[in-house]
């Protein structure tokens, strides 16, 4: 909720969900969604890395951060950038701006 917060305070409109599950229905109810950022661990039957493909593969116009405490890396999904937590913000902030030009 924080990093919500921040991007808000930053100028970009937030849609938040819960889990995975509710970010897929968020797209595929026709949002306008041009970035998703998730955290690799996610409760529910698909993970932020589940998450990132099936992002990926049906709707590969959207850009896909992830983020994670416990990672040093994820090079093994397809994904626009990565951070580890705890976040910093303006990082976050500069990378959606590169990625959002």
């Amino acid at each position: 909720m924080v990093l919500s917060d921040q991007l808000r305070l930053a100028g970009y409109p937030v849609v938040e969900a819960a889990n995975a599950q509710e970010a897929v229905e968020v797209l595929r109810h026709g949002a306008d969604v041009k970035l998703v950022i998730t955290d690799v661990r996610m409760p529910g039957s698909i993970d932020g890395v589940e998450l990132a493909r099936l992002v990926k593969s049906e709707y590969p116009d959207v850009k896909v951060m992830l983020a994670s405490g416990h990672l040093p890396a994820i090079d093994w999904v397809t994904h626009d950038g990565y951070f580890r937590k705890p976040y910093e913000f303006d990082k976050i902030i500069q990378r959606i701006r590169i990625l959002m030009d």
